[in-house]
């Protein structure tokens, strides 16, 4: 893609968006920070491999360890469920090579306590008939990197009532469900992530508030991104989106969010806003090449804000975006379209 100097404008605005999104999540920096310290304050544990008192179960290392601790996983198939109830690191040798996974009965993975960290794993579970999800986070402020997450028929990542944690890194593809679900959950920080080839690439629900989704890449989804039920403040920007059904759905009281410097190419829908979503702001947005690049379907009026958006093409006059209420005509401009498309970092 041609790259493209940011308007001052945007570029202005682009700071001020960092500091709120460090405002708006102090906490987050701490406690990331903090599980994402190595852990030689304990003791090391190690799975696999040949070396003596070495464990062969995974969760029989979990199960002997202590807060602090780290458990290095040797590369291997390991067929069982993982429990993780204190807070310890769990490094895999390679991503590729180190593989969890089991018979679809139960979640492979769920992390029940504060500040663990899990990185250099495949999770995977082939079987159709299952709703287990790949990894279940019902905690706060942990690390969640550089693992292969595939083949998972429900969530491969499900954030339950959980604060504060970094999902970065991770390849999720082949899920017949959700890549990532975050429910009644706040101030998560979604990054680097490709999400490939699911239902929906990251759903957003229940309340949930003050995520930032940040620098991902989602292709080949029905729904990139979904807001549904009162998800309010959440950051999305700096994301690829391309061959989605609808890159960003806004449905039921999605409130006062935010859509910035995305690049969306060849979705069927770009950006979406619907039913009683409210005040929220899409703006500094490349769209390229979609079959509509953005339309509203509201119960009242449009409260809901487009600006400074490169449109395919570039404009000197308002960008009409297409949208319907049910109780007025109601007409809704990008008031200052961008004429050139914006230059995404990360993007090559």
């Amino acid at each position: 893609m041609t790259k493209y100097p940011l308007p001052k404008k945007c570029l202005a605005v682009g700071i001020i968006l960092l500091f709120i999104g460090t405002a708006i999540i102090p906490s987050n920096g701490q406690k990331i920070e903090k599980s994402s310290l190595p852990a030689s304050r304990g003791h090391w544990l190690y799975v696999g491999g040949s070396g003596p008192g070495n464990y062969t179960r995974i969760q029989d290392a979990i199960d002997n360890a202590s807060d602090g601790d780290t458990i290095f996983v040797f590369s291997g198939i390991y067929n069982e469920t993982i429990v993780v109830n204190m807070s310890i690191s769990l490094l895999g040798e390679k991503k590729e090579t180190t593989i969890i996974t089991n018979d679809g009965t139960t979640d492979i993975i769920t992390l029940n306590t504060d500040y663990c960290s899990l990185r250099g794993f495949t999770i995977l579970n082939e079987k159709s008939d299952t709703h287990a999800n790949g990894l279940t986070v019902n905690s706060d402020g942990n690390l969640i990197s550089d693992n292969i997450i595939g083949t998972v028929y429900s969530k491969a990542i499900c954030l339950y009532n959980a604060h504060d944690n970094r999902i970065e890194n991770n390849f999720i593809k082949n899920t017949y469900n959700i890549g990532i679900y975050i429910g009644y959950s706040n101030r998560n920080t979604i990054q680097k992530n490709r999400i490939t080839k699911g239902i929906d690439g990251i759903h957003i629900y229940f309340t949930s508030s003050d995520n930032m989704i940040i620098s991902n890449q989602i292709d080949n989804t029905s729904d990139g991104i979904s807001f549904w039920c009162e998800t309010q403040r959440n950051n999305v920007s700096l994301n690829q989106f391309e061959y989605n059904g609808v890159a960003v759905d806004f449905f039921d009281g999605a409130t006062d969010n935010i859509v910035f410097q995305n690049y969306f190419e060849k979705n069927d829908v770009g950006v979406a806003v619907r039913w009683r979503s409210e005040l929220n702001k899409i703006f500094c947005n490349t769209f390229m090449k979609n079959k509509i690049s953005s339309f509203y379907f509201l119960y009242l009026k449009n409260t809901n804000v487009w600006d400074n958006n490169y449109w395919s093409i570039p404009r000197i006059t308002p960008k009409l975006v297409f949208g319907l209420t049910f109780v007025s005509p109601y007409l809704t401009f990008d008031k200052h379209p961008a004429r050139e498309p914006y230059d995404i970092p990360g993007m090559s």
